[in-house]
């Protein structure tokens, strides 16, 4: 009966703890997906230039165009919508926090979040882009030398068959697309 007891309990345990290695790859694979979306809306949201301003030799972005761009590629490479929602297939708990930075030739930063306008500062090319952007120093972006746009993706906790990791569990991403 021990030796039944024993086995079962290892049985259990092992059980557990591949559940728990199962968790944990998807984490990371999730992770490099949260990061390749942030690549994409990045990149996507620096496409839409101001023509008129374009012509006279400035490089000045729209986010008006821009913003749905970049939701058409959290949807398709997240599954989210286009109130920035999780659907039942995500990977995701929570509701995704996107945060687009426009530096531009107008020399004024502008900062949205979830495609509402949050606030516009000066800045001059040479400046660190984490003065700006939360994160940036954390992911080793350096200065701000030509027209950029940064996206820092907070897809927010993770559905965990066991839930033991703490709260403070949140995949964040970010990336910033350098128009050359």
């Amino acid at each position: 009966m021990k030796n039944l007891v024993i086995t079962v309990s290892m049985l259990i345990l092992c059980s557990f703890f591949l559940q728990f290695q199962i968790d944990v790859n998807l984490l990371e694979r999730q992770t490099l997906r949260v990061k390749y979306t942030a690549d994409r809306m990045a990149c996507a949201a620096s496409l839409p230039l101001d023509e008129e301003r374009f012509g006279q030799g400035f490089r000045v972005f729209v986010p008006e165009e821009a913003i749905p761009l970049a939701l058409e590629c959290l949807k398709g490479s997240l599954g989210y919508g286009s109130d920035y929602a999780p659907s039942e297939n995500t990977y995701f708990s929570e509701t995704a926090v996107v945060e687009l930075y426009f530096f531009d030739d107008s020399l004024q930063m502008r900062h949205y979040r979830n495609g509402q306008f949050i606030d516009s500062a000066a800045f001059a090319y040479g400046d660190a882009i984490g003065t700006y952007v939360p994160r940036a120093e954390e992911a080793g972006y350096g200065l701000i030398e030509r027209p950029c746009v940064a996206c820092v993706i907070d897809a927010g906790r993770p559905r965990f068959q066991v839930d033991i990791a703490p709260p403070s569990v949140r995949v964040v991403q970010s990336s910033v697309y350098e128009y050359r």
